[in-house]
């Protein structure tokens, strides 16, 4: 199986426009986080700077940033004014209040907006694709608006020519029919004044089409013939003129030769069958009868133009405007404008719309590893068995990258939702083969039911549904709830909160002692962050770090924990090292191990002082490259520690192929030391493991003599816990000359 490498991923030329420094590094975390593109960012300040940029080389970049609030204008005001001549799009980058500048953004020509507050890779990463897309889309658009105003202007000339030509014949037809005279020559002169007819009919460019009454042929001239697919006109002699058209055309066709026998000339569009009815053309169709001698209409000259190249051109550039290029599907913009009428009809009927928004899951991976054309195959794959899965009466959509969007209609109950969207599941779950091989694919749906939502509403709260659903593992469906809102407008908040802490200074470090069981004396501390939140007072890291994680705000919340641990333990004895945790997004950083050096150098303490702490599931997902990052940490003299082991599926293999120093017994296998002989055997087993591997042993969480006194009799060299010592402040350190129980200590 070929895995694409970083050599192979696509780069992305960036534009910023952004005065801020810190907002700034934080968009290039949060680029660096998207795993399957590279990103070349340069960074302007000004809008002059930008405007030169811009203007100096439009086409030398694939997507620009630019702020709202610069020291020199508004961001708004540039791209109003570069917005339609560049290619890239253009992204604005907004405050908290960005939400209120729906209208003004959509207006000025940008792409899309971002309120900083809520910017994470994932959002990022959405945001580019659909902005790159859309801007493809917005250009092969306006490419064909120009191909089919080119069209309108030939077809309004040749028309314009046919139109005369057209006119040419009927008068000669108007002429030729009047009353003839009464001698014995008339019959003779109708005759061959009707020949005649018929000689300026073959002339003409337009299609004539010499009919009875009836609607049965009298002739036809040569391109008439020739739209209709027929070699000679012959072949057209028995013909029924309205038979020639669409079915759902004939009625009005009747009608018209109806309104022709009666002496009226007329106009109208149809469709056309050509020789075996395979093909249809588009076609302007004008009748105008020929009265004889006692006023009544005798035959029928219809002449006909071709409008099927304009037809096309419309068509085409209607598809464009409403659907997507790959799939076929409809677009963003066509499903939002339909969605508002779908739900005014059911509300009217006393029915409901479901909305389902869903996810293509591990789609990622079949990009990384088969290429991108593979990707586009699944996806249009993915549309047709989508399509295959609902009503006429629903209507489907891509709105860009794996993610697509359903309104079933006239629903009486959400269980009309689960029906489609688990058949829509076990659909997906059937093997995929791509490129010769079994690909496992699954999918993540958020359903919201329309409950006099807007149409707006109703998709945001199928995305809410679907990230929960995604979270939650995926491969599966998952209802809509308020509760969804106001988790999400937590989170949102928190992820604010946690930038303007990252930026203002807002977190603090606390301190546990980490205690050599033989003689109790401290052998180090592990270093916790604590964050002075406003209005919540000190948190715990429980309560930020997912967040913080997702968001990738871990990364710089991670440096400012090193220096300043560095920093804090300085003045402590030179043999009390500390511990620091490592989250996986900040392991996958590939100037960790120089930035970790830095941090030591501008400390001024020795490698060995410092710990840091990975967990088995920070590795997991790369246990290659996790351990080449370890092994070039370690060779600076950084000591590792495995935290929480034994929790993970092979804590086993991954100790065999870690570089890592010492390993530490989850709490999980202490609370019951004393009384539970399974988690006691399982305690003494890692115990034993770590005396074999000369690996040093810590153990978690003691609470009580009596599990420090069982740790001790395993042989586990330290521990820590309440036990010994909450964490505290850095200012308490230095008055621990020797560990006391937590009664004395707190």
């Amino acid at each position: 199986m070929a895995v694409a490498d970083d050599t192979s991923r696509e780069t992305i030329r960036v534009l910023l426009l952004e005065d801020n420094l810190a907002d700034m590094a934080l968009l290039e975390i949060y680029l660096a986080e998207i795993e399957d593109r590279n990103f070349n960012i340069h960074w302007v300040q000004t809008i002059a700077a930008a405007r030169k940029t811009l203007l100096a080389g439009p086409d030398s970049f694939d997507v620009v940033f630019v702020d709202h609030n610069l020291p020199d204008g508004n961001g708004l005001d540039l791209v109003g004014e570069i917005g339609d001549r560049i290619q890239p799009p253009v992204i604005l980058l907004t405050g908290n209040a960005g939400r209120e500048l729906d209208h003004s953004v959509m207006t000025s020509g940008a792409a899309d907006f971002l309120p900083k507050d809520i910017i994470d890779s994932k959002i990022l990463d959405r945001t580019i694709r659909y902005s790159m897309e859309r801007r493809v889309h917005s250009q092969s658009l306006k490419s064909s608006v120009n191909d089919l105003q080119a069209t309108n202007q030939r077809m309004a000339e040749t028309n314009a020519r046919r139109d005369a030509e057209a006119a040419n014949v009927i008068k000669l037809a108007e002429h030729l029919a009047k009353p003839p005279n009464r001698d014995d020559s008339s019959c003779h002169i109708v005759e061959t004044d009707r020949s005649g007819e018929e000689a300026i009919a073959e002339a003409c460019t337009v299609g004539v089409w010499h009919i009875q009454p009836d609607g049965q042929s009298i002739h036809a001239n040569a391109q008439m013939c020739r739209l209709l697919g027929f070699k000679t006109e012959e072949a057209l002699t028995d013909l029924d003129f309205v038979s020639r058209f669409a079915e759902p055309d004939q009625r009005r066709a009747r009608r018209e030769v109806a309104v022709w026998a009666t002496g009226l000339a007329s106009s109208f569009e149809s469709r056309f069958a050509t020789t075996e009815k395979t093909e249809y053309r588009d076609l302007v169709i004008s009748g105008c009868p020929m009265l004889d001698v006692t006023g009544e209409t005798e035959t029928i000259i219809v002449t006909v133009m071709d409008i099927t190249e304009r037809r096309q051109a419309e068509t085409m550039v209607r598809d464009l405007a409403q659907k997507d290029p790959l799939t076929t599907l409809l677009n963003r913009a066509a499903f939002m404008e339909l969605l508002p009428s779908a739900l005014a009809i059911n509300q009217r009927n006393e029915t409901q719309v479901a909305v389902l928004y869903i996810d293509l899951d591990r789609f990622k991976a079949v990009n990384d590893t088969y290429g991108h054309q593979a990707g586009d195959d699944v996806l249009r794959i993915f549309a047709g068995k989508l399509k295959s899965c609902i009503r006429e009466s629903d209507f489907a959509a891509r709105l860009g990258g794996d993610e697509f969007t359903v309104a079933l209609n006239n629903l009486k109950s959400p269980h009309g939702a689960a029906s489609v969207a688990g058949h829509i599941l076990e659909v997906v779950r059937e093997p995929w083969v791509i490129n010769g091989e079994l690909v496992d694919l699954g999918l993540s749906v958020g359903i919201a039911m329309s409950d006099g939502c807007t149409a707006e509403q109703c998709l945001k709260n199928a995305d809410l549904a679907l990230y929960r659903c995604k979270r939650d593992g995926g491969d599966r469906y998952e209802y809509f709830d308020a509760n969804m809102l106001e988790a999400v407008e937590s989170r949102h908040r928190c992820e604010a909160d946690l930038k303007d802490a990252i930026k203002h200074g807002g977190f603090r470090l606390h301190y546990q002692p980490q205690i050599r069981l033989t003689d109790g004396e401290t052998t180090g501390f592990e270093a916790l962050i604590r964050w002075e939140r406003p209005s919540f007072g000190l948190v715990g890291p429980g309560e930020f770090m997912g967040v913080a994680e997702d968001t990738g705000a871990i990364v710089e919340i991670g440096k400012w924990v090193a220096r300043t641990a560095c920093e804090q333990i300085a003045d402590l004895p030179p043999d009390v090292p500390v511990s620091i945790n490592i989250s996986a997004r900040e392991l996958r950083q590939p100037d960790l191990a120089r930035n970790l050096a830095d941090i030591l150098s501008a400390a001024g303490i020795s490698p060995d002082r410092l710990i840091i702490e990975i967990t088995e599931s920070a590795v997991i997902d790369d246990l290659e490259q996790s351990a080449l990052t370890l092994a070039t940490i370690r060779r600076q003299g950084i000591r590792v520690a495995l935290d929480d082991f034994g929790t993970g599926y092979s804590s086993l293999s991954i100790l065999k192929r870690l570089p890592v120093d010492s390993i530490k017994i989850d709490g999980s296998f202490v609370s019951n030391i004393c009384t539970n002989r399974v988690d006691a055997a399982i305690a003494e087993s890692i115990v034993d493991l770590g005396r074999r591997m000369n690996l040093r042993v810590v153990a978690e969480c003691i609470e009580t003599e009596e599990q420090a006194e069982c740790l001790k009799n395993m042989g586990c060299e330290e521990a820590q816990g309440f036990f010994y010592s909450r964490p505290v402040p850095a200012e308490s350190i230095p008055y621990w000359d020797s560990p006391q129980p937590v009664q004395a200590m707190i």
